[in-house]
């Protein structure tokens, strides 16, 4: 190109990344933004859809900025209005520079010209560091509708505090997700150091929470709540999620088992898509096309086994941890306790999701807002268990933005509701996603699709990407008047040939291709998972065992008809066995020492079945709430301890009040060994019965297997029969009711042991026996509880994975041996 022909290109923009040029000889204005329609397309989920203009005047030319979401910054200073540019004056939208040129200077290189314009914006930011050293620096500010934006650099000096006390630290994330005074960072010659200060939710660098002091340098990222603060050796480059959540997805592939024939059975098949901040997108497609599948690889729940999901360019599935808590997933089943009220249930789920030191004003606040956002703050005081279809949906919906995430997953949220409701609650999430939230809902109802939807996905039989775009885009490429006609189109071609015709079509090349053209500016590989110290491990699971007791108590004292039948049991059972054996002192000298011997029976089997019976439903009828307090933050360790301490006490009353009326009215000698041995089979009951609730998948089956564990307790103790040889050593290794009853037989006076097959046995050790029983119980449903229900990205593809190989050279065997038995002639 002659210098002449290079010359009709200027005056123009120079893209500092790429080292573009764009042109802006003969157009009197240009627009700069995420639309399509800009002028300068913006691939940065940071900027609005029209972000900047430049405006050519008599005088030369103008920058004016149109976003009032994200700042433009003219030579380092936010720009208010319009202000005239000059030859070499920067431009930066989001993370995107620009260089405004008005003619080719042969006696600079221009990347040296590029230097020189980034040492006078970092001048400008170290002045003003200078000048404002003793104040804080807010990196958010709240604006009227209470979104927030971020300030384009935050400066470092000497050691600073991280927080959302405005009035203590000296940099501001005022978010309900960060600790008052969260973490702290200092500046020293070529690099940072960041230290964690005990917060609630953690800080993260490059994707793992670190435990001690940590040195950052130049590129790294330190995650705290929903900011990405990125260090450029002098400063952080914050990037934040509030209300500013780009998804990105691409090639994702799920492959299961094929239940006929065990082969591969693809349901999710190479998609790719990208939904950008504050959109309401709905998911569409026939039963069995993959919605649901795609949602949970979206939100992590359940990983694809190829491809990979983005947030704000950050993978998801390696840094789930530091990105878990900015998601909120709403099942299509609802997830509240019926016996609480709203307004509590909300607060217990505030006080479990938000930082330990959230005052009770904040926690009240947090409340209202999320009622008044879903229209339930005249409800707030009903019985969950009281409220309409379309009320639970929409009580559902606060309870998971309580902590106000950023990206919000909904899953059938409105099936099963009528026209009526379903409108309404479509409107809501749109509503939600103008506020700010990214929003994807999976549904099988079009008729308010259309109304409400910024954009739909579309899919065919077998996972497999049909179409992505407006829903009037839709209609049009489908040929269809209406939404609901496109399943009948979808029917006319197989589903691979729709996807072909998608990937090659225009539509796809500029939502998705020129999507993923660009890489992120802050994609950092994650290290690998690191637990959170034992300290902080500690107060937070006694923190959340007080919160989960006291919910749980609230609970149980609202439900008293299950509570009065619960201690009821245990009358009846004194009464009966009163009544059978009566006054045993009362007959003749010695007194049976076997009546003795099955009244201690019948005690021990009574407390262990007390125990079972009262835990064997209590974590899985909750399954699907513990999964998804699971996703946030609550630890398995906390849960089941609550759980324990509740039922525990209830089954050590039931014993109480049975040993005492039993005492009474059969005269039987029963000391402090006695005692003991009941509540460790009680104790331990409840074990069995959270081991019982915690593997079993419906109550239903957690019910039939409390008398099939039951029953061998009877049989096997040693009461009925004396137990030899291999039933003596299934007794010993397996059955409490065999040690129970040879303690409690011990523990009686020495008249009647001697008589009995126990008199040399001593109540002490079976006890300890017993004990190390619910020991092993409690553990082994402690590891279920982690392994079942939602599990982070990285551990549940390990598991799932493993699983599938397992059961595939299970299959193979199989097959293999049937292959290899001799025919029958």
């Amino acid at each position: 190109m002659s210098a002449a022909e290079g010359q009709h290109q200027y005056p123009a923009l120079l893209e500092w990344a790429t080292k573009e040029l764009h042109s802006l000889n003969g157009i009197s204005t240009f627009l700069a933004g995420r639309s399509q329609a800009a002028d300068l397309p913006l691939l940065d989920a940071r900027c609005s859809r029209q972000h900047f203009r430049l405006n050519r005047t008599n005088e030369g030319y103008s920058v004016e900025s149109l976003s009032d979401n994200s700042p433009t910054y003219c030579n380092g200073v936010v720009l208010t209005g319009i202000e005239p540019i000059q030859h070499g004056t920067l431009i930066q939208a989001g993370a995107s520079q620009f260089v405004f040129l008005e003619r080719d200077d042969p006696t600079v290189c221009r990347s040296r010209m590029l230097e020189g314009v980034q040492e006078q914006s970092t001048q400008i930011e170290r002045r003003s560091a200078t000048e404002n050293r003793d104040r804080t620096i807010f990196a958010a500010a709240s604006r009227e509708d209470e979104n927030l934006t971020l300030e384009h650099n935050i400066p470092l000096s000497g050691q600073m505090l991280i927080g959302r006390d405005a009035e203590r630290v000296a940099i501001h994330l005022p978010h309900a997700q960060v600790s008052r005074v969260h973490a702290q960072i200092a500046l020293h010659d070529h690099f940072a150091e960041v230290c964690d200060l005990n917060s609630a939710n953690g800080t993260y660098v490059n994707g793992t929470r670190i435990t001690a002091t940590v040195k950052i340098r130049q590129g790294d990222r330190v995650d705290i709540g929903p900011y990405a603060l990125v260090f450029d050796g002098k400063s952080l480059r914050p990037h934040s999620r509030v209300d500013n959540v780009e998804l990105a997805c691409r090639s994702l592939t799920r492959v299961v088992k094929n239940r006929d024939n065990g082969q591969d059975l693809i349901i999710l098949d190479n998609v790719s898509l990208v939904i950008r901040p504050r959109e309401f997108v709905c998911l569409l497609g026939p039963s069995g096309s993959g919605k649901s599948t795609l949602l949970a690889a979206l939100s992590a729940r359940a990983p694809a086994d190829q491809g990979n999901v983005t947030i704000n360019g950050e993978d998801l599935y390696t840094n789930f941890d530091a990105l878990k808590r900015d998601i909120a997933v709403v099942p299509q089943k609802d997830v509240l306790h019926d016996l609480l009220q709203l307004r509590t249930a909300l607060r217990y789920t505030a006080r479990l999701r938000l930082p330990p030191d959230s005052t009770s004003e904040e926690i009240d606040s947090a409340v209202a807002d999320m009622l008044k956002t879903v229209s339930l703050d005249s409800r707030a005081g009903t019985l969950i268990g009281d409220l309409s279809g379309g009320q639970l949906k929409r009580a559902s919906v606060a309870n998971e933005i309580v902590n106000k995430p950023s990206l919000l997953f909904l899953d059938e949220a409105t099936s099963g509701l009528d026209e009526q409701t379903d409108a309404e609650m479509m409107r809501l999430f749109r509503q939600i996603a103008d506020g700010g939230k990214t929003v994807v809902c999976v549904t099988h109802t079009l008729a308010n699709v259309e109304e409400t939807c910024h954009r739909i996905v579309i899919l065919a039989d077998g996972g497999k990407l049909a179409f992505t775009g407006t829903p009037q885009e839709a209609k049009k490429y489908f040929g269809v008047d209406r939404l609901g006609s496109v399943y009948q189109i979808l029917n006319s071609r197989p589903a691979a040939e729709w996807r072909e015709l998608f990937l090659r079509h225009e539509s796809y090349q500029r939502q998705i291709e020129t999507t993923f053209a660009v890489d992120s500016n802050i994609e950092v590989p994650a290290s690998p998972k690191q637990k959170q110290p034992l300290p902080d491990r500690l107060r937070l699971a006694a923190r959340q065992t007080q919160l989960l007791s006291m919910r749980y108590l609230t609970i149980l004292v609202a439900d008293w008809r299950s509570l009065a039948m619960m201690l009821g049991q245990c009358v009846l059972v004194a009464f009966l066995i009163v009544l059978l054996f009566g006054d045993i002192y009362a007959k003749e000298f010695p007194y049976d020492a076997q009546q003795s011997a099955r009244i201690m029976f019948l005690l021990a089997i009574s407390a262990l079945w007390f125990g079972c019976n009262n835990s064997a439903k209590e974590i899985v009828k909750e399954r699907t709430i513990y999964a998804k307090e699971r996703d946030v933050n609550l630890l398995a360790f906390s849960y089941l301890t609550s759980k324990v301490l509740l039922l525990g006490g209830i089954s050590l009353f039931q014993v109480g009040l049975l040993l005492t009326i039993v005492k009474l009215g059969t005269g039987m000698v029963c000391g402090v060994g006695s005692c003991l041995m009941l509540f460790s089979l009680a104790l331990t009951g409840v074990s069995l019965g959270l081991l019982i609730s915690a593997a079993s998948k419906t109550t239903d089956i957690a019910v039939t297997v409390v008398p099939l564990v039951l029953i061998p307790q009877i049989i096997l103790s040693g009461s009925i029969a004396e137990v030899e040889g291999f039933a003596k050593f299934l007794s010993q290794l397996f059955i409490v009711a065999y040690w129970g009853y040879g303690g409690l037989v011990a523990s009686l006076p020495p008249e009647s042991v001697e008589f009995l097959n126990h008199a040399n046995w001593s109540i002490w050790a079976p006890c300890l026996i017993i004990i190390l029983h619910a020991v092993i119980c409690l553990t082994v449903a402690m590891l279920v509880l982690q392994n079942s229900g939602s599990r982070d990205a990285v551990y549940g593809r390990a598991v799932d994975h493993w699983l599938r190989m397992a059961r595939t050279k299970l299959e193979e065997t199989i097959r293999s041996s049937k292959t290899a038995r001799p025919q029958r002639r």
